[in-house]
């Protein structure tokens, strides 16, 4: 049963979902208007974030809508183009449009003042998107709109602005566009920072007019950034993942990883690994044939696995990936969706939550489904459900180092890939006879017979649909 509330803005309330138990999920209509700007969505923005009450945010007209954990709509702000971020203790915090950027939080229950300004008095800001660190400091990017003699607009200027709770502490310029210098004008951006908080590192990756893709970071807090990598691509969505270790073994490590569209429409990934200031690019890898029309990512299950949604042929995806593995499209969503957002934060190793907008008949509606998060493994019934695991002792490791793969039943041969981070395989270990449980040594030479140098390495095994990593450290040169 729907309630539906016949106005300018109707919106409804699910009280009994559509459920499909073969799938084990259940899809809600949240609202509904005939409000064209309801799907102007920036798909790098946030419209969902989870925590103890999931809260989903939409606009109709020029009012601001919440719902906490799939309840009634309710308006609680006067403005558009809202971005939802959360911080490490559940406290939910809107950036959005109205005279400016603003960044307000719940007061009271129910009572959202209309915040304090971030945007520079004058200046037209447009399209927010914010994080939160693990300190609780929130961190905002924004564009500058400019126009032409002619009167178009254009996004001319990148801006970033740190703050605690609602206090601005400081802003910066990622980028501006010049005309003799820096010619091309804002398309997209997307930040992220990670709940564990590395370092006071914060990223940001913005696509230009030329269809190029930039990562860029900043080592402290947006004082100053630094370009860290460019490659052709659109429609970059931003997520990072912790490393495997605690920070008393590896201070502040974390995996940013750039979703977006390559030059031939098909969906790709950048992989970079940072900590404590330094950073490494591990390449790009395309993930699934075009033509792609958006993409966004869910948290980082691992440093190198992760779920998200895209668009093809103006169909709504669900699927999981790896950066040295292909996606898996797990769920289709939805046959209509206009625009569409992916929970982001806090994490959850289960299952995601999206939202989505379709429009039925000339009215908008808003929709909310999760999914299973990690795929169930490989056809072969004979595997059951049970994980796939990979162990390696001791790590860091000198001369030798031992891997012990745990997987039921039998097979023939099993590979082990090792990887450097730039993506490069190293070496190709080749387990024989495996059954349920078995272990192989490796010297630390490479392929070719060469010694390993010392670094960060990956370990990747596949079996049938399931696949496990382990990152492993090699602490000095081959003796």
């Amino acid at each position: 049963m729907v309630c539906t509330f016949r106005s300018h803005v109707r919106y409804c309330l699910a009280i009994m979902a559509i459920c499909i138990p073969a799938s084990a999920l259940c899809q809600v209509m949240i609202f509904s208007s005939d409000s064209m700007n309801l799907a102007d969505w920036n798909y790098s923005q946030r419209k969902i974030i989870r925590g103890p009450d999931p809260c989903i945010i939409v606009e109709s007209g020029y009012r601001i809508f919440l719902s906490r954990n799939l309840g009634e709509v309710e308006e609680i702000l006067a403005g558009r183009s809202a971005s939802l971020a959360v911080d490490p203790l559940s406290r939910v915090y809107i950036v959005y449009e109205n005279q400016g950027i603003r960044i307000t939080s719940e007061k009271e229950p129910g009572i959202w003042p209309a915040g304090g300004l971030i945007s520079d008095t004058g200046e037209s800001a447009s399209y927010p998107v914010a994080d939160c660190d693990g300190a609780g400091n929130i961190h905002v990017v924004y564009g500058v709109v400019d126009t032409t003699v002619r009167g178009d607009s254009y996004l001319s200027t990148l801006k970033y602005a740190r703050l605690s709770r609602d206090s601005v502490l400081h802003g910066s310029v990622i980028y501006r566009m010049d005309p003799w210098m820096q010619p091309d004008t804002l398309e997209q951006y997307s930040i992220a920072t990670h709940l564990t908080y590395a370092d006071e590192a914060v990223f940001v990756a913005y696509q230009l007019s030329n269809d190029s893709v930039y990562l860029t970071y900043s080592i402290d807090s947006g004082v100053s950034w630094r370009d860290a990598v460019s490659f052709p691509g659109t429609h970059p969505s931003l997520t990072i993942g912790p490393g495997y270790y605690p920070p008393d073994i590896i201070e502040s490590e974390i995996f940013p990883v750039v979703l977006f569209i390559d030059p031939e429409g098909s969906m790709a990934n950048s992989l970079a690994y940072y900590s404590v200031g330094h950073f490494d690019w591990m390449g790009i890898r395309t993930i699934h044939p075009g033509p792609v029309e958006s993409a966004c990512a869910d948290d980082l299950i691992s440093p190198f696995q992760y779920n998200l949604i895209f668009r093809q042929k103006g169909v709504l995806y669900h699927a999981y990936t790896e950066f040295f593995g292909n996606c898996q499209v797990l769920d289709t969503v939805s046959d209509r969706a206009l625009a569409s957002s992916i929970a982001y934060k806090q994490f959850n190793q289960d299952k995601v939550d999206i939202v989505w907008i379709e429009n039925n008949g000339g009215i908008y509606e808003l929709y909310y489904n999760w999914f299973s998060k990690i795929p169930t493994g490989s056809g072969d019934k004979s595997h059951g459900s049970a994980l796939l695991e990979l162990e390696s002792s001791p790590n860091p490791f000198n001369r030798n180092i031992t891997f012990n793969i745990h997987a039921p039943g039998y097979e023939a041969m099993l590979l082990i890939h090792i990887y450097d981070l730039y993506g490069r395989e190293i070496k190709v270990l080749r387990v024989n006879d495996h059954f349920n449980q078995s272990e192989i040594s490796w010297n630390a030479a490479t392929e070719d017979g060469d010694p390993l140098n010392s670094g960060i390495y990956i370990a990747r095994i596949q079996r049938g649909g399931q696949a496990a990593i382990r990152k492993i450290i090699h602490t000095a040169g081959w003796r």
